[in-house]
Formats: structure tokens, sequence, C-alpha cells
């Protein structure tokens, strides 16, 4: 009997022990429910849902969400099993609310439409003796300055969060090329933008408690000109060249956040002289359009201008230098600058050429390149007629021709071994029939100089002749009329003595 009653005992004891193990995993299980809970991660301004799911085909009539609060719970949303009935302090906004045909079967998911600040927090589920915690957090991504942004300008990518507890949130930082920047204060600082910084940032938002990161995207937009900051183009003389001034926007006054204040093309001889740039064309800005200053009276003011290149034509040694296209902003200037040069060849003599001749092929460019080479090459000819110089702006090349210098020779501007520009000059030997009407001209003209210099000796000696004769002629009259007169006189004087 004393047994038994052991016995009894033994099970009543294990019986109390399993009942309190029961009532301490019940408790556990209800503790971790309502202090551990879920954890959601959303952006200001887009759409999420709070989860709260039954276990089990139970009616549920007692459904309530509420927002835990400091003082006192904030009520938003019951469901009697029929219908939605909102909380006192939400009745007006309807961006809370319940899937019906969810929450028959369950779901008593609650959906939060244009998120904002206000809405972080922890919100509590509770039904049928149930509680489920969510904690809502809610992201900004602040940007400094905002779009558009000027290259060289700093950009500063903020991620605020609320609340500001986040002990627990990994962020990582990935820039446009997927390169990856990890940032503990959730502030990322782009300093210097180029063009490998425009277009998407994302930041990527981790909480261990989470089932999905959350990652908000900003798009770097630039404003600027679509092409590189700085080009160069070579020309020979008496060509068409344009100073490309494209940009990526409408000139106006005020372009979004930021303002514009003037546009030109501006010309100098070197890079540096920054101070003593001339003018070349200037745009007049007004709220709703542009215009070239010189234009304005002729065409509407109200022009949306995004190209103001510049044509020159007909390009000569003078038009070579630096071309500069500024854009004013209030925050700071855009600008790309275009250096143009002019190359000319030349041979002289520039006739046609005969074996043995000398000749002087002349390359000269505008404006000397760091790391240039102007060299002198004959196309398909000997290297060992080729000629070069290092950093010059002239190079001359002297020949004594022979047979095998003629042809086309080629004057190349290469500058780290890269040929950017070349010109061509041909060498051409006077013809063989040329050379036959040539000998012949002379020989020609020769033989009639000798036949005019002997007709002219001959007319000058048949004249000197005649002209003796006349002499000849009139000092015989003259004797003859001297003799007669003489006789005369001789008589007469006779016949008076007589």
């Amino acid at each position: 009997m004393d047994k038994m009653q052991s016995l009894e005992g033994g099970s009543t004891s294990r019986s109390a022990v399993s009942c309190l193990l029961g009532l301490l995993i019940f408790a556990a299980a209800m503790l971790s429910a309502v202090f551990g809970g879920k954890v959601v991660l959303g952006k200001e301004g887009h759409n999420i849902f709070l989860p709260c799911l039954q276990n089990g085909n139970v009616k549920v009539t007692d459904l309530k969400w509420v927002k835990i609060g400091n003082s006192q719970d904030t009520h938003f949303l019951t469901w009697d099993g029929n219908q939605i009935l909102r909380g006192a302090k939400v009745v007006s906004d309807p961006r809370f609310t319940l899937e019906s045909r969810n929450a028959n079967n369950g779901n008593f998911s609650m959906i939060m439409n244009s998120l904002s600040t206000s809405d972080a927090g922890d919100y509590k589920c509770t039904f049928s003796n149930q509680a489920q915690i969510v904690h809502l957090y809610v992201f900004q991504l602040h940007a400094s300055p905002g779009n558009p942004l000027l290259f060289s300008e700093s950009l500063n990518l903020t991620l605020k969060t609320h609340p500001s507890e986040n002990s627990n949130l990994k962020v990582t930082w990935k820039g446009p090329k997927n390169q990856t920047f990890n940032n503990v204060s959730q502030t990322l600082q782009i300093v210097n933008l180029s063009d490998e910084h425009k277009e998407e940032w994302r930041c990527r938002i981790h909480h261990d408690q989470s089932t999905q990161d959350l990652e908000i995207m900003h798009t770097v937009q630039k404003i600027g000109f679509p092409v590189n900051s700085f080009s160069r183009k070579f020309s020979k003389i008496n060509e068409t060249v344009v100073i490309p001034c494209k940009l990526s926007f409408e000139i106006k006054s005020k372009i979004e956040n930021i303002q514009v204040q003037a546009a030109g093309v501006y010309k100098s001889s070197k890079q540096e002289d920054v101070g003593l740039k001339q003018q070349i064309k200037y745009v007049n800005i007004s709220d709703n359009g542009s215009c070239w200053q010189e234009e304005c009276g002729h065409k509407s003011s109200l022009l949306h201008m995004k190209d103001f290149s510049v044509t020159l034509t007909s390009v000569q040694f003078s038009d070579a230098g630096w071309y500069t296209c500024l854009v004013e902003f209030n925050r700071g200037n855009i600008q790309t600058e275009f250096q143009l040069l002019i190359v000319r060849v030349s041979a002289k003599p520039q006739a046609l050429i005969t074996i043995n001749s000398p000749v002087n092929l002349t390359c000269e460019v505008s404006a000397s390149l760091h790391n240039s080479v102007v060299r002198w090459t004959h196309v398909n000819g000997s290297s060992a007629n080729s000629k070069e110089g290092k950093n010059t702006t002239l190079l001359t090349l002297t020949l004594r021709v022979n047979a095998s210098h003629f042809g086309l020779w080629r004057c190349s501007i290469s500058v780290d071994g890269q040929v950017l520009f070349s010109m061509d000059q041909e060498l051409e030997e006077i013809p063989d029939h040329v050379n036959l009407w040539f000998w012949a001209a002379v020989g020609a003209g020769t033989f009639a100089i000798l036949i005019l210099t002997i007709c002219t000796v001959i007319c000058i000696a048949r004249d000197r002749r005649r002209r003796r004769a006349q002499r000849m002629v009139r000092l015989r009259k003259q004797l003859y009329e001297q003799k007669t007169c003489q006789c005369k006189m001789r008589l007469h004087t006779a016949y008076y003595q007589s």
C-alpha cells in the first residue's frame, strides 16, 4: 500500500513538473512573439505590408492592429470577421487597409501605402489571445546638392533611418559600375563628379531579422557636355571646321534647381591664357529660351538651344588656337575645350621638277604638342629618305632630286606613338614628252635668236653702207660745187683784169 502511494505520489510529481514545463514553454513562446517580432524595411513614399498570419482555420472576429506608443497605443484597424473598421485617429487616412479576401483566409497583413517617416515604429496585431509584433523602419535617401549636378561638384548621399536606432543595420553602397562601398556612417561622399559617376547609385540595407533586404536607388544626373571636356582637331588650310559645343540640356535661365547666368564661345592662342580670351559668340538667355546675340533680332528668342557650336569656314593659320565653350551657373561653371591645329605642307620650287634640282619639303604645324613627332616619309619609297622632328612646329626636308625621289611624300603628326593627322605632297618629274618639246622650244628659240642676230647684223651693216654711200655722194657734190665756184671766180677776175 505504501508502495502504491509512493508510486501515485511520483506520478503526481511528474505531472506537476510536466505542467510547469509546458507553462514555461508557452510563456517563452509568448515573450518571443511579443518582444522579438518581425522587422520590415520600407522606403519613404513606397508601399509595404506588415505581416500578420493565423495558424489554423478558426474564424477570427476580434482582429486589431495598433501602433505601440510611449504613453498609449494608437488604434489603426479592426476586423470583426465581416468588415474593416478604422481607428479614430486614422479614420480619414486611406493609406492603411486590409484585404477582406485575405482576412477570410487568415492573412491579416496590414497594407500601408505612401510611407512617411512618421509611420515608423512598432505595430501589434492581436487576435484570439495572440499577439504579433512588427518593427517598421522607414528610410530616406537624401542627396545634396540635388539633381542636376555640375561636373567637379561633390555629392553627399545620406541614408536617414526612422526610428534612428539602427544598430542591427548593415548598409552597402554600389556605384554605376557595380563597385561596392561599405560605409558604416550611412553617408557616402562622391568628390569631383565625372562621367563615371553618373547614372544609378544603389544603397542596400540589411537587417538580421528582416526576411528581405531593402534597396534604394538614386540616379545622378549631370548637366554639361556629353562629349569629353577636351578634344583636338587638325585641319588643312581653307577647310571648314566645326567647334563642337553641344549640351545635354536646353539653355534657359533656370534648369530645375540651378540658375543659368551666361553662355558663350571664346578663343585664346594658348590654353593658359584664361584672361585673354576673345569672345567669338555669345548666347542671350531668357526664361523661355535662348538665341545667338547677333541673331536675336532676326529670329525668335524662344529657341530651345542645346547646340551652340560654331562653324569656321575657309580656316587660316590665324584661326588656330584654343576654343572654350563656357556656361556659367550660380553654383559654378561647366566648360569644354577644343584645340584647333592648322597644318600646311609645301614644296619649293612648286613647278615640275627635273633630275638634280634642289627641293625643300616643308611641313608646318600651328602649335607644338607634348610628346609629338613630325615626320616626312616617302610613301612606298625608301625609309632612308625620311626625316623627323620632336615637339616642333616646322620640319623641312632638303633633297637633291634623283629618280627615286619622285612620287608621294607624307607629313604625319603623331603623339605618344599614335598618328593623329597626315598630309601629302606630290613631287612630279617633268615628263619625257615635255622634255622633248622643251628642248625643241629651246633649240627653236636659240635658232630664232641666232637668225635674228644675223639679220640684225646684216641690216646694221647694210644701213651703215647706205649711210656711207650717201655721205660720199654729199661730199662729192660739195667738192664739185666748190671747184665750180672757184673756176667762175677766176674767170671773172681775169676778165676784169684784162
